[in-house]
């Protein structure tokens, strides 16, 4: 059995259901720069990966406009779209177990970093984490195995073979497969079973609680 000392969380999907202020940033952005709204399918779809590589691929920005749309999401999601998601049940109650039991735990996450630490204080998560990284402003870090290298940079005593990502959709996966670590599925979240197994994930599991049970047997004294 693999034991680690590590966590490292995604956000969107895994801890909040953030689809609420995405959905409504994505819209603002749309009448903004005058684009179609993306139908439903689209915007999950949007939820994951990069946003700047989203608004181009998905919304048909022009990637000259890119840099614009980002900021005038980044400035909606600044407003008001952060504080539209809520926890997903259960899951604050496991991140304290899991910090009782000895882990270290952090975020792994696209979105952008002073977002994820607003949402994480605000919310009551941030005395649970040793730190909380994400993308940065100027684009340098955005992909997910960009994030899970900066977070063992910044926190000298991260092993990256000690630790573990906790995720929901195929960019996490992807993510910690370039980044050299090991995967289990939040299958609450936006992703599904199926993607999650054949794209590298351990295990998947449906309720916030069994994260407790797993790694309480796997912890790294």
């Amino acid at each position: 059995m693999k034991m680690y000392r590590n966590l490292f969380f995604d956000l969107d999907g895994t801890l909040f259901n953030t689809k609420p202020g995405i959905v409504h940033c994505i819209e603002y952005t749309a009448h903004e720069m005058g684009f179609p709204v993306p139908d439903d399918a689209t915007i999950d779809s949007m939820i994951g990966p990069p946003l700047g590589d989203s608004l181009v691929k998905k919304c048909g920005v022009p990637e000259s406009e890119a840099g614009r749309a980002l900021t005038i999401w980044r400035g909606e999601y600044s407003r008001v779209g952060w504080s539209m998601c809520d926890p997903y049940p259960g899951i604050l109650e496991s991140v304290r177990d899991l910090k009782t039991v000895g882990y270290r735990i952090y975020t792994a996450t696209s979105k952008n970093e002073h977002a994820a630490r607003t949402i994480l204080t605000e919310k009551g998560f941030a005395p649970y984490f040793d730190d909380i990284c994400g993308s940065t402003e100027d684009g340098s870090i955005e992909k997910k195995a960009d994030v899970i290298s900066l977070v063992a940079r910044r926190n000298t005593s991260v092993h990256l073979a000690e630790s573990v990502l906790i995720g929901d959709t195929f960019f996490d996966c992807e993510g910690a497969r370039i980044a050299g670590i090991d995967m289990v599925g939040a299958g609450w979240g936006f992703g599904d079973d199926v993607t999650l197994y054949e794209n590298g994930a351990l295990t998947v599991f449906h309720r916030p609680s069994e994260l407790v049970d797993y790694f309480s047997e796997r912890f790294a004294e």
